[in-house]
């Protein structure tokens, strides 16, 4: 699914914005980004700028976001979705405390829950189950195509296998006797 391009000075009014710094997903780099938290997304950007996002994380009901403790002078939290965890850390831990009850502020609200509660999670469920994701469906681009239905992947179920240490001896047969075959008739 493409994502639509978003300029940092569009987001306007936002719940949270500020500098944090992000690990990158593949790279393990640590790299300072410009982070705004707007409605159920977070973006983020190079600089305050910048004329698309660098990357985004939409927040989904499934999401948790949660303080990870401080590690040589600075404060993480992670934002954990579906499909991938994202350490963040902030400079602060006042900076690093407002971000995760905004965040969760946030994923509340997508809900039902309003926001109006203390802020950070106590780890408990509010009951809510996880929207199901439908797959995509592509518009046609004249009015003549039918659209059609784009699948989504699925994930494979992972099996535990199990290596034979020794590979199993398999007896040997005895030699059967040759049979005269003009005996046979």
């Amino acid at each position: 699914m493409a994502t639509k391009k978003v300029r940092a000075s569009d987001l306007t009014n936002p719940e949270k914005d500020g500098f944090l710094t992000k690990q990158g997903g593949s790279i393990k780099t640590w790299k300072k980004r410009w982070f705004v938290l707007k409605d159920d997304t977070i973006y983020y950007f190079k600089t305050q700028k910048d004329l698309e996002q660098t990357g985004e994380i939409k927040l989904e009901t499934a999401t948790k976001c949660t303080n990870e403790g401080k590690k040589k002078g600075k404060v993480y939290f992670a934002v954990q979705t579906q499909n991938r965890k994202y350490m963040i850390h902030a400079d602060t831990e006042e900076s690093a405390n407002q971000w995760v009850e905004k965040i969760n502020k946030a994923i509340e609200k997508l809900s039902g829950g309003g926001g109006n509660g203390g802020g950070t999670t106590n780890g408990t469920d509010s009951g809510s189950t996880p929207k199901k994701e439908e797959p995509e469906v592509k518009q046609p681009d004249s009015p003549k195509e039918e659209p059609t239905q784009v699948e989504t992947p699925k994930e494979e179920p992972k099996e535990d296998v199990k290596i034979p240490e020794e590979p199993e001896e398999i007896p040997e047969e005895e030699p059967k006797e040759d049979i005269d075959s003009s005996a046979i008739k």
